[in-house]
């Protein structure tokens, strides 16, 4: 006969000792829910019974007894009052306040006496390791007779956020120490952001009323003193039988961080040498061989009808024409663009505007500033009275063969679409009909090209585009017959938000590497920006670098860019607003120079909001200094609209400009990043 043996091998035992604790976590859990059910269970059952008990004490007061002891309607009653109940402790509120019930009418539509009876409203609440809670008991409390006049006037708190939608369960907070008795409570608003005292006893800029919720800003009155003499929200006064609104802005706290930099940055430079207040815009230029800068733009300077001026400098900034040669001197001319071939010729292409519709036009004009075709030449085929503007230009060169190819703007669809034509050196156009660039085929605009053409004279255009719903820049490639060479126009700016980008200008270098500027409103105002492309259609800048360097938030637009053959430079020019005028600019186009942090700045960051007028109180304004790597942050602060300074007596450095531009528009929520430039 055979004995068999049989053991518990180590993978039962493991899994046994698994199931047994997974059982015991389980009647842990399950007893420790019951234990906080109960508790919770017994915690509220306790502070029903205490809301209870005190408001059948309130029911047997006299009438005029009901109300707090520092409340607007005064009593007998504690306004907070801590209870300990079988070993557990409570806090009870009590809130009174009158109401005015529509039966005789509201107060302000015939109701003279508003303070029809009295509302209580008793808060227990309770807060142990197991559970935080309240229970809320109410009740009207009516007088003897249909009502009583309590005298007093009306007080109307109201509060919303920073879009003017009302904010529930406010924490309003109520000082008057010159009655007697004093005021001293809180209260929360209701669904609609408001609270309404009626019989508030009557005095004059002495009701201090505070106002806060957790997350948010605070909101408060300020007392008329020495200091401030003239509040901008002094405290409120209550008169006899008026009602006194007083209002509150809160909202959800924001960050902001601030960092100090030195960078070597772009040199801007002023192109016009009109000195008058008139203004110069829409600018463009071009760098021939030698790296002489020729530049074109719109000029007022005699009257409002705008002509076309060009000048010639080098890439320092030194004019080499005595003075700014005038181009076109018909009215109504506008949107000039240049290019200038291996000759210093320069052929300079615009809109003109005298003829009821508008047209493009061409001329050409030697090193000097000469006319050398003795008038101007009309571009596009189109024979209808449909416009035709914003003409942009590029010549190619083969041997001693000038191509001019042209881009535009075109309505003969009823929309804005982009069209190109090829013209050769003797006038015959290569490219007949005109071809429509743009591949987007829905009825979105497309409008303000510009072109480049690279060494293989395949053609890069650039526009501006609405087929996402705001402004964006838009690309396509084409070879010299026609064909596009990109299946899909390419997106240029890597801003993703709904703020606007416009007005694009392109060139490429002898690596047929594609340099972009256009002009952006990210900032809240317009400035410059700029993105390099290879011939591929990617992206050589992980972000758009911003190009104009100024303080202020002055417009910049109308962006124009060459390149200078002798270094393999991009410039920019554009029309700037800095002087308070227009005026047209210039500068390199690169990457910023190596940044430095620059440590321990002291700084004054301010807010515009006020608490007091003459003299001017700013709600928020501190001194703050960067720390070891030039950082300083705030966080939860009030959304407001922020200027940065340095401090007086600071001397070591001057700020050149920030990223964004000051003043910093901070709103509830944000986390805004902002750069110091300093030099």
């Amino acid at each position: 006969m055979f004995k068999c043996n049989k053991g518990v091998t180590l993978i039962e035992t493991l899994i046994t000792i698994l199931i047994v604790a997974i059982l015991t976590m389980g009647i842990y859990k399950l007893i420790d829910f019951s234990i906080k059910v109960t508790t919770e269970n017994k915690h509220r059952v306790a502070a029903t019974t205490i809301a209870n008990q005190k408001m059948e004490k309130v029911r047997n007061l006299p009438y005029s007894d009901v109300g707090t002891v520092a409340g607007i309607v005064n009593g007998v009653i504690f306004d907070n009052e801590t209870v300990t109940q079988g070993g557990d402790i409570f806090q009870v509120n009590t809130f009174v306040k009158y109401e005015d019930d529509d039966f005789d009418g509201l107060d302000g539509a015939g109701d003279t006496i508003p303070t029809d009876y009295k509302s209580v409203t008793i808060t227990v609440s309770w807060s142990t390791n197991f559970d935080n809670d309240s229970v809320i008991n109410s009740s009207l409390i009516a007088p003897r007779g249909l009502e009583t006049s309590a005298g007093g006037g009306t007080l109307f708190i109201s509060v919303f956020n920073a879009s003017g939608i009302p904010v529930e369960d406010a924490q309003i907070h109520i000082e008057n120490n010159i009655l007697n008795p004093i005021i001293d409570f809180d209260a929360d608003t209701n669904s609609d952001g408001e609270l309404i005292f009626y019989g508030a006893p009557t005095s004059t800029e002495a009701y201090e009323i505070t106002v806060t919720k957790t997350g948010y800003s605070s909101a408060y009155t300020s007392e008329r003193n020495g200091v401030n003499l003239n509040p901008t929200k002094p405290h409120s006064t209550v008169v006899e039988q008026q009602k006194t609104e007083v209002s509150f802005a809160i909202d959800f706290l924001a960050n902001l961080n601030i960092t100090t930099i030195n960078q070597d940055l772009l040199e801007n430079w002023q192109v016009n040498t009109d000195t008058t207040e008139e203004d110069q815009t829409n600018p463009d230029l071009d760098i021939s061989s030698t790296g002489n800068m020729y530049f074109v733009w719109e000029d007022s300077r005699n009257g409002n009808d705008s002509k076309i001026y060009a000048g010639k400098y080098n890439t320092s900034g030194t004019s080499l024409w005595a003075s700014d040669v005038i181009i076109s001197s018909a009215n109504n001319q506008v949107n000039p663009d240049i290019k200038v071939d291996s000759s210093e010729n320069s052929y300079i292409t615009w809109n003109d505007n005298s003829n009821g519709n508008q047209d493009a036009y061409l001329v050409k004009i030697d090193s000097s500033g000469n006319d050398l075709w003795g008038g101007s030449k009309k571009i596009n085929t189109d024979a209808s009275n449909k416009d035709q503007t914003h003409p942009q230009l590029f010549i190619s060169e083969v041997g001693f063969t000038a191509t001019t190819t042209v881009v535009w703007q075109d309505n003969r669809s009823d929309d804005w679409d982009i069209y190109a034509t090829r013209i050769a050196e003797n006038g015959d156009y290569i490219w007949s009909p005109d071809i429509k660039i743009n591949t987007d085929a829905t009825a979105t605009n497309q409008y303000s090209p510009a072109i480049t053409v690279d060494s293989s004279d395949n053609i890069y255009i650039v526009w501006t585009d609405e087929r996402n719903g705001d402004q964006d820049i838009y690309a396509q490639k084409y070879d010299s017959s026609g064909n596009n060479l990109w299946t899909n126009d390419i997106k240029i700016n890597t801003d993703a938000t709904a703020t606007n980008q416009y007005s694009p200008a392109i060139t490429v270098d002898s690596s047929d590497n594609i340099y972009i500027v256009w002009t952006d409103e990210r900032n809240g105002d317009q400035d410059i920006y700029a993105q390099k492309y290879d011939s591929s259609g990617n992206s050589y800048w992980v972000d758009d670098v911003r190009v104009n360097i100024n303080i202020g938030p002055s417009a910049q637009g109308g962006s124009k860019i060459a390149l200078n053959p002798s270094s393999n430079s991009a410039y920019g020019a554009w029309y700037d607003g800095r002087n308070d005028d227009l005026d047209v600019y210039a500068s390199e186009i690169d990457l910023y120079g190596e940044t430095n942090l620059i440590a321990n700045v002291p700084l004054v960051i301010s807010g515009a909001k006020r608490v007091g007028e003459n003299p001017i109180i700013y709600k928020y304004s501190e001194n703050h200094t960067t720390n070891a790597i030039g950082y300083v942050g705030l966080s939860s602060i009030e959304w407001d609209a922020y200027s940065i300074e340095l401090q007086a007596g600071y001397t070591d450095y001057s700020i050149v400009m920030s990223d964004p531009v000051r003043p910093i528009n901070l709103m509830p929520s944000d986390t805004i990043d902002v750069t110091i430039y300093l030099d």
